[in-house]
């Protein structure tokens, strides 16, 4: 694929690649623009040299590779799962976000292409010179230090895109359709839909796992159907398994089993046949419907061998240094940075965190293309706060949040309605 260049001048662009459009890509999508707009203006005015590393007159192109035609808030998964119709709120078109309106869209969907003609002839659509923003519907098949390959979704075709700095922000993957894949809003509430279809004529459902989706899941099946009868079944004696106060885990299993939901804490499952689980201790659960929540995965398969073989941990991790960029041992891969879940970092995984990083990551590389050292760091592990917000029974908000521990915080019950989505939007749409 080759980049435009800028009408003024026929140097190289600076090209930066986003890899996925969810909280950590659309953070760095937002604070980078926004970071490239002030240096625009600063350059305009004589306050800055423009971008350095090739000169004021060097355009910036910003491409973000995301097969998805829109920004999915997986943290409201569960409750998509059993509700189509909140499934709908939970996808949100690329064109609702304001600051980052794309200049140019590649896919081979004529439902793009729609979005595409929208973008292209959108009077609200920034005015801007410095810098270019596009996407292109594909998924990354290949990831090498200065290149990537990708193929576009619908067509299959393959194409290759060289860069000067990439942001791998794939996200994880989980137990299908927690990890959806729907390309548009439509597909995404037919999934939803279909596994509701799956388990509303069965009496007893089983989720296997009690991790964050499980006991949002369980929670969310139990309180739309309370005729069923909802097993939560994990292994260990105390849920959720991140490194949480006793407290905060409590008040979880308080929530859980007053709605109902039928805890199994210490049991593992051995096999599933003809509607009963066996568990390693030869105890038989009845269970006219399984769901297993148990298992993740990072989206990093796209690594190229020098990549995986030098910053890949043995639990699926990208190594990183405090500054995002690929990190190991004695090796720095300073012009590739990963941020969000697919990180090596003592953190328990949120969207939150990934946002945060992203914007780090903004200002690094403006730092970078001013032709600075990179500044901005991740907080020391030792400051790191442990905390989480979960959706328990009866929908109860159960959250450490800065060593404070509540059940039903009066804000996080009203961002919770809608799962924080519109305070995303609203932050991207008026920062």
């Amino acid at each position: 694929m080759t980049s435009s260049t800028n009408s003024k001048d026929n140097r190289k662009p600076i090209n930066i690649l986003v890899i996925g459009g969810s909280y950590g890509g659309i953070a760095v999508l937002n604070q980078l623009g926004k970071l490239l707009k002030e240096k625009e203006t600063k350059t305009e005015t004589g306050e800055s040299d423009g971008v350095s590393a090739r000169g004021a007159a060097a355009k910036v192109v910003i491409t973000l590779v995301e097969p998805k035609n829109g920004f999915l808030n997986v943290i409201g998964i569960p409750r998509c799962m059993v509700s189509a119709d909140f499934a709908s709120t939970q996808f949100v078109d690329f064109e609702s976000f304001k600051n980052f309106k794309f200049d140019k869209v590649i896919s081979s969907d004529a439902e793009t292409a729609k979005i595409a003609a929208r973008s292209n002839s959108d009077s609200s659509k920034p005015d801007r010179t410095g810098y270019v923003l596009q996407w292109i519907q594909a998924k990354v098949t290949k990831l090498e230090e200065s290149y990537a390959e990708y193929q576009m979704e619908y067509s299959g075709e393959k194409e290759v895109i060289d860069f000067d700095y990439a942001i791998i922000a794939s996200g994880r993957d989980r137990t299908y359709p927690v990890a959806p894949k729907a390309r548009s809003k439509k597909e995404f509430v037919d999934e939803m839909q279909s596994f509701v279809d799956s388990f509303k004529d069965k009496d007893v459902i089983s989720i296997v796992g009690a991790g964050a989706v499980g006991i949002e899941l369980s929670s969310e099946i139990k309180l739309h159907f309370p005729e069923k009868q909802v097993n939560l079944i994990h292994p260990h004696a105390t849920l959720p398994p991140e490194p949480l106060s006793d407290d905060f885990k409590s008040k979880v299993v308080a929530s859980l089993e007053n709605a109902g939901i039928k805890l199994l804490l210490n049991t593992r499952i051995a096999s599933e046949a003809d509607g009963f689980l066996t568990t390693t201790d030869g105890r038989q659960i009845r269970s006219d419907f399984t769901f297993w929540t148990n298992s993740k995965n990072n989206n990093l398969a796209f690594l190229g061998d020098k990549i995986r073989k030098s910053y890949l941990s043995p639990a699926g991790n990208l190594y990183v240094n405090k500054f995002f960029q690929l990190s190991y041992n004695d090796q720095t891969l300073p012009n590739v940075m990963g941020i969000g879940d697919v990180v090596e970092l003592p953190i328990i995984k949120t969207a939150g965190w990934a946002m945060y990083m992203g914007s780090l990551v903004s200002q690094n590389i403006i730092e970078l293309l001013s032709g600075n050292e990179v500044s901005n760091a991740m907080i020391a592990s030792e400051d790191i706060p442990k905390g989480m917000l979960l959706v328990g029974g009866n929908a109860d908000i159960i959250s450490q949040n800065q060593g404070k521990i509540e059940v039903n915080n009066k804000e996080f019950v009203e961002l919770y309605k809608t799962y924080w989505v519109d305070r995303i939007v609203y932050s991207y749409n008026n920062a």
